[in-house]
């Protein structure tokens, strides 16, 4: 499956399933935002909703 070829997969996802990933995620999420903070680097954690240009044109102040 591509993200352009159209096709669609349905999953059944339960709450505890979801929640597990969650928690996953944002532990994840954390370990990376230590990372770039211990090296003094900028972390931005954005939505893939919004457009690349947009992202940049924030991180640069323009």
């Amino acid at each position: 499956m591509g993200p352009e070829g159209g096709a669609e997969l349905v999953l059944d996802v339960d709450a505890e399933l979801r929640a597990a990933y969650l928690a996953a995620l944002e532990a994840r999420l954390e370990e990376w935002r230590r990372a770039a903070q211990r090296h003094r680097l900028h972390y931005a954690c954005r939505s893939t909703a919004v457009a690349f240009e947009d992202l940049v044109r924030e991180l640069l102040g323009a």
